[in-house]
């Protein structure tokens, strides 16, 4: 099981969410959710889990947190410590696609920029179709991923490879249905969410720098942390954006 890129282990320990997406956003998608108290909740790709400890926290949810890199499990154990109430949050380190054979249906699946659920590209029709049968009768899916705003540069596409099959904020809507699901509500993180979420992740790693100028692996998180910058601004910040999609289960 590989481990994400140092520069990205450094801002998963600095950053809030580890997406560009804040609490009021995702509280605004929530809110159309009906979330009640108790319920069973299951959030694929919990990262440095402070989503999963928001949600155990403000709506009283009882969390199955799902972190397949032993790396980002280790950050998302330290900050679990004491925190989750009045619900709960149970971290498993495991492939998403691993927990779900045994996993019984969730009132609640939240999938948050999470890749891996199916083999090759981000499809979202098959994504959502694969998890469905893991939600009960009237659960609530948040899906939630990039979509194109306009057509991207072809660099661009290039250097983000497979990811590149992401879709528009309209054809998102149209994998859930597609996948049998019903559309709840759609929205998007505003801009300066996604400056804040690149600029939080550039500023760790140049506050890591700063204090490890002769770290073995100083000169590769450099180069890294600056690839991201220019990608984000020179191409990313006009072409993509981070929709939200509440889908429930018929």
């Amino acid at each position: 099981m590989s481990d994400p890129h140092k520069s990205v282990l450094i801002a998963y320990e600095a950053m809030g969410f580890c997406n560009p997406l804040s609490r009021e956003t995702l509280d605004r998608t929530l809110a159309w959710a009906g979330l009640k108290p108790g319920m069973r909740t299951l959030d694929l790709g919990c990262g440095n889990a402070e989503m999963s400890i928001h949600m155990a926290e403000k709506y009283g949810l009882n969390i199955d947190a799902i972190e397949r890199s032993e790396a980002v499990s280790d950050i998302a154990r330290g900050r679990l410590a004491g925190r989750g109430a009045p619900g709960s949050v149970a971290l498993h380190t495991i492939d998403s696609a691993a927990f779900l054979k045994d996993a019984d249906p969730y009132d609640v699946i939240v999938s948050v920029g999470a890749s891996g659920i199916v083999p090759g590209p981000p499809e979202p029709q098959a994504i959502m179709e694969t998890l469905k049968p893991h939600l009960k009768r009237g659960g609530m899916l948040l899906w939630s991923d990039p979509y194109w705003k306009a057509d991207p540069d072809p660099n661009f596409v290039a250097m983000l490879g497979p990811y590149a099959a992401y879709k528009t904020h309209a054809g998102n809507i149209e994998a859930g249905e597609a996948a049998g699901l019903e559309l709840w509500y759609a929205g998007a993180s505003p801009a300066h969410e996604w400056d804040d979420c690149a600029f939080s992740m550039y500023a760790a790693a140049q506050a890591w720098l700063a204090e490890r100028p002769d770290d073995p692996e100083a000169a590769d998180v450099r180069v890294r942390v600056q690839m991201q910058r220019m990608a984000y601004m020179t191409f990313g910040r006009d072409t993509l954006g981070f929709g939200l999609y509440l889908f429930r289960k018929p």
